[in-house]
C-alpha cells in the first residue's frame, strides 16, 4: 500500500483567526498545506482548489487517517467538526469554514490485520486540538472529499490511558503498543495519506511555555533531522524520535511522542527504506518546536 506522511504541529494557532488578528505561524501554515497537497499528489490525487468551487475529483481511493495527542488512547468516529470552542476560541471567529468529517467505526487499537474489525471500544466525541487542526489543513489543502477512514487520539506520558496493556491482556512496552497499532493502521490495502500530529520540546529556550531546559535543543535538533529522514524512525533504541524514551519526552513536554511512535510502526510495517523525506519547515518563535515535515514514496521521489 503506497504511503505518504505528513508531520503537522498540534497548535491551534496554525489556523487563522485563533490569534486574533495576529497570525504567528502564518507560514508554517502555508508549509503545512503545501506538504498535504504535496504527498496526496505523491498518491495520485488531485487535491481541490478555489476555482473547483468545492468539487474536488476523485482521482484514486485515497484514504486519510490522523493520529494526534489526546488525554486518553480513544478512536474517534461519527461525525467529527474541527471546533476550538472548548478551547475558548468560537467558531465564528475563525478565518475558515470549521471542518466536518464523518468516520467509520473501525478501531485499530486491537492491532488487529482486518479491516474492519473493532476490538476495543471506539469514542464519539469532540476531537482533541491536534485533531482539529488536522481537519483544518485537510481543507485547506483541497482534500474536503477524501474520506477519514481513522481518528486515533494517543495519551503522551503520564497521561490517563497511557497504559501498555496488549490485546492479549500481557503489560507490554507503550512504545511497542503504540507501533502495533501503527502497523494496524496501514494494513488495509489502497494509498493512505497519514497526518501525524504533535509538537517538539515546549522547553524550547527562554520563551517557551515551561521552564528552559538544556536537554531541549539537543533532542529538537534531532527530531528535525528526523522529519527528512525515514531511517531514523527505525532503531527503537537509536536517536529520537524512534529512541527517545518516554520519560525524557515528558519532561520536556514532547507532546508528539506518542504519535510519532504510532508513525514509526506504521514506517516499519511499510518498510521505512521505501520512502524518501523531504527539508522540513521548523518554527521555533513561540518557544515550542513546531515543524511540518513530510516523507513520500521512493517511487514519488521530485513529484
Amino acid at each position: 500500500m503506497p504511503l505518504a506522511v505528513v508531520a503537522l504541529p498540534d497548535t491551534a494557532l496554525l489556523v487563522p483567526g485563533v490569534a486574533g488578528r495576529s497570525d504567528p505561524l502564518a507560514d508554517l501554515r502555508t508549509a503545512a498545506v503545501a506538504a498535504v497537497r504535496r504527498g496526496a499528489a505523491a498518491l495520485g490525487e488531485r487535491p481541490g482548489t478555489p476555482a473547483d468551487d468545492g468539487v474536488v475529483a476523485r482521482a484514486t481511493d485515497l484514504r486519510v487517517a490522523v493520529v494526534a495527542p489526546g488525554p486518553a488512547d480513544r478512536a474517534l468516529v461519527g461525525r467529527l467538526r474541527g471546533s476550538f470552542a472548548a478551547a475558548g476560541v468560537p467558531d465564528a471567529a475563525l478565518g475558515a469554514v470549521v471542518p466536518v468529517v464523518d468516520v467509520p467505526e473501525v478501531d485499530v487499537r486491537d492491532a488487529t490485520p482486518v479491516p474492519g474489525v473493532a476490538a476495543a471500544r471506539p469514542a464519539i466525541g469532540a476531537p482533541g486540538t491536534g485533531v482539529a487542526v488536522a481537519l483544518h489543513v485537510l481543507v485547506a489543502a483541497g482534500l474536503d472529499a477524501a474520506p477519514v477512514s481513522a481518528v486515533l487520539e494517543v495519551a503522551g506520558a503520564g497521561a490517563a490511558g497511557a497504559g501498555g496493556a496488549g490485546p492479549d491482556g500481557r503489560t507490554a512496552g507503550r512504545a511497542a503498543v503504540l507501533r502495533r497499532w501503527g502497523a494496524a493502521l496501514v494494513a488495509e490495502p489502497g494509498p493512505l495519506l497519514l497526518l501525524v500530529v504533535g509538537s517538539g520540546s515546549a522547553r524550547h529556550g527562554p520563551d517557551g511555555p515551561l521552564a528552559d531546559d538544556p536537554r531541549a535543543p539537543a533532542v529538537d535538533e534531532a527530531l528535525v533531522a528526523a522529519l527528512g529522514d525515514p531511517g531514523a524512525w527505525a532503531a527503537p533504541d537509536g536517536p529520537p524520535p524512534a529512541g527517545l524514551d518516554e520519560a525524557t519526552a515528558a519532561a520536556l513536554a514532547v507532546s508528539a511522542w506518542a504519535p510519532w511512535q504510532v508513525l514509526a510502526g506504521a514506517l516499519a510495517a511499510r518498510t521505512a527504506a521505501g520512502h524518501v523525506g523531504t527539508p522540513p519547515a521548523v518554527d521555533a518563535s513561540l518557544g515550542v518546536l513546531h515543524a511540518v515535515g513530510l516523507l513520500l514514496p521512493a517511487a514519488a521521489d521530485g513529484a
